[in-house]
């Protein structure tokens, strides 16, 4: 998966990372070979962050501020192995699997608070959270694949197995008023949690060849994840620890699946097309064991496909992809226990949640001349999604409880296209691309269910000069509009966020460059007259040495005018959000690359 460093991308916080890793190749004999890689990574993550919501109920609004001061660290190891055997010509054997080991900590300093639209403080928190722990998992895969003498027919069987366990131990020392007239309460807890994860399941598929390049594809498949979670929540008093039994929880669930289907295939010259469908039947067995609580569920769905391409030449194709899938809930969303590390934003799973069952349409077309160099890229994605797990907000003294839920149905569209066109006489290119995405839906507000609507609407225009090996340019504009529309009484919700960039490098002779960046970056909202401009700025200096200049000197400074900060803007069902955010500020680099 690469080296996980950040190389001065826009990432918010102060980040320090150290990573390496390797791989190894070997083939055993003319029938077997074996690879494996190890990598390690240290993330060490500062970040000042500071948040502004204004939350909307259905006949009020107020607003939530927060400052927070997080330092998190996260070591990883991962290995991978696979080996590959060809028993002989029609029998192909492969084995593979993967570990990794993750050690986290966190310690996070909180002060926040509620406050009504003429600024009287409602209520408030001073948290300080802190909590180690890790995550041990292996997954493995072993894939056997079997020729028959018929041409096209085709045997596979695949059986898979994965284990994994969390443990965390935290520390929660909580100061908040619920009022303005009500004492201060203090909160001192302690809480362990245990979580273990198995899954196993195996798949064969069956390919049988029915002449003239037509397939027909059976197949059968069985999965089971099974969950226990043991977390237990301490009160602390006098040296003395007290079992928290409102917020403790103890459960274990476990998911199996069955499923059956048929495709048919069809290959030609010019396109390919499948259709075909399956029965995906689930169990759901869970236990509480401090509610004392067993769950037994039991779906099933039917899971039609339909993949469709077409190839009008060897530069214009067209793509027509239908799926169906479902979506099961999170072990978080399934706990039955109170996440209260932010109590005025506490969070409450639901044991009682159902899959979500999603259709998804994808349509694609592209298109590139290489002789005029002119390029036409578009896509409409769709996706509904019926029995939609969404978050159910309910406010209480202005503490907002969430809890996720199921909801009839959602739907979101996403169409985007990009043309691209050279202009030879200014030796130019152009890059024209807009797209828009409407996401409609059911939200739970005070057990109260509204209408939400999302539009976003956003747009990339680019310019590219080049003259020879000497001097090349770029203008950019990246735009992005969001309108927040609700079925309660409250106004619709805008933001407007715009990105503008400069890119040119100088060649100054054969040996050395100058290269500069600037980017201008603007966050509007209409709604809470919220203006803030960002400029960064970049200049470099390379020197090329070596034969056919393979190495590279370079001197460069990142973000010349310092400007250390991060903004974010989002809109939900009851409340707008505006997050800043810590960035590194200038900073200068002399690297070598060869």
């Amino acid at each position: 998966n690469g080296i996980p460093l950040n190389f001065g991308n826009k990432a918010n916080g102060i980040l320090k990372t150290y990573a390496g890793g390797l791989n190894f190749n070997n083939q055993l004999n003319n029938k077997s070979e074996i690879n494996g890689s190890y990598f390690y990574n240290f993330l060490d993550h500062d970040k000042l962050q500071a948040t502004y919501r204004e939350n909307f109920l259905q006949q009020e609004s107020f607003t939530y501020n927060e400052n927070a001061e997080q330092h998190n660290t996260n070591e990883n190891h991962r290995m991978n192995m696979a080996m590959d055997h060809k028993i002989d010509s029609a029998n192909i054997l492969r084995f593979s699997t993967n570990f990794s080991r993750n050690e986290t900590s966190t310690n996070n300093l909180t002060t926040s608070q509620n406050l009504s639209m003429d600024g009287i403080v409602l209520n408030e928190n001073e948290s300080h959270t802190v909590s180690d722990g890790s995550l041990t998992s292996i997954n493995s895969n072993l894939l056997y694949k079997h020729k028959f003498p018929k041409k096209g027919r085709t045997l596979s069987a695949n059986l898979q197995f994965g284990l994994s366990q969390m443990e965390r131990d935290g520390l929660l020392n909580a100061i908040y008023r619920y009022n303005e007239n009500s004492a201060e309460q203090t909160v001192l807890q302690r809480n362990e949690q245990l979580s273990e994860n198995l899954s196993y399941g195996a798949t064969a598929t069956y390919t049988e060849p029915l002449g003239n390049r037509k397939y027909l594809e059976a197949f059968y498949s069985f999965r089971e994840n099974r969950n226990d979670v043991f977390r237990p929540v301490f009160d602390l008093s006098n040296d003395e620890e007290t079992l928290n039994d409102s917020l403790s929880s103890q459960y274990n669930s476990g998911y199996t699946y069955h499923r059956a289907g048929l495709n048919f295939k069809l290959n030609r010259r010019e396109y390919n097309l499948t259709i075909g469908t399956s029965i995906q039947g689930t169990q759901l067995n869970g236990y509480l064991q401090n509610y004392d609580t067993e769950i037994k569920k039991s779906f099933s769905n039917v899971l039609p496909v339909v993949r469709f391409n077409y190839n009008f030449s060897n530069t214009k194709h067209l793509n027509f992809d239908y799926e169906t899938s479902v979506q099961e809930p999170t072990l978080q969303q399934l706990q039955p226990v109170v996440d209260n590390n932010d109590p005025l934003n506490p969070y409450k799973g639901n044991p009682n949640l159902r899959p979500a069952y999603q259709q998804s349409w994808r349509i694609n077309f592209n298109t590139f001349d290489p002789g005029s160099m002119l390029g036409f890229f578009a896509f409409v994605d769709v996706d509904y999604t019926t029995d939609a797990i969404t978050n159910a907000v309910t406010t209480e003294n202005f503490v907002r409880t969430i809890s996720p839920v199921n909801v009839s149905d959602n739907i979101s569209v996403r169409p985007d296209a990009t043309f691209t066109f050279p202009i030879t006489q200014l030796k130019s290119r152009f890059n024209i691309s807009g797209n828009f995405r409407e996401q409609r839906g059911p939200n739970i507000l005070d057990d109260v269910q509204y209408d939400i609507v999302q539009r976003n609407l956003g747009g990339r225009l680019r310019y590219d000069y080049r003259y020879k090996e000497i001097f090349d340019f770029s203008l950019s504009a990246q735009l992005s509009h969001q309108r927040t529309m609700y079925e309660f009484n409250q106004p619709d919700q805008y933001y407007f966020n715009k990105t503008f960039t400069a890119e040119t490098n100088l060649s100054l002779g054969k040996r050395y460059q100058l290269s500069a960046n600037f980017d201008y970056l603007i966050y509007d909202s209409k709604s809470t007259n919220f203006h803030q401009t960002i400029p960064l700025l970049s200049l470099g200096f390379s020197r090329f040495i070596l034969k056919n200049n393979s190495g590279e000197i370079k001197l460069a400074v990142t973000n010349l005018l310092d400007r250390s900060l991060g903004v974010n803007q989002t809109s939900d069902l009851n409340y707008i959000e505006r997050t800043t955010t810590n960035s590194i500020g200038r900073y200068f680099m002399i690297t070598f690359t060869y």
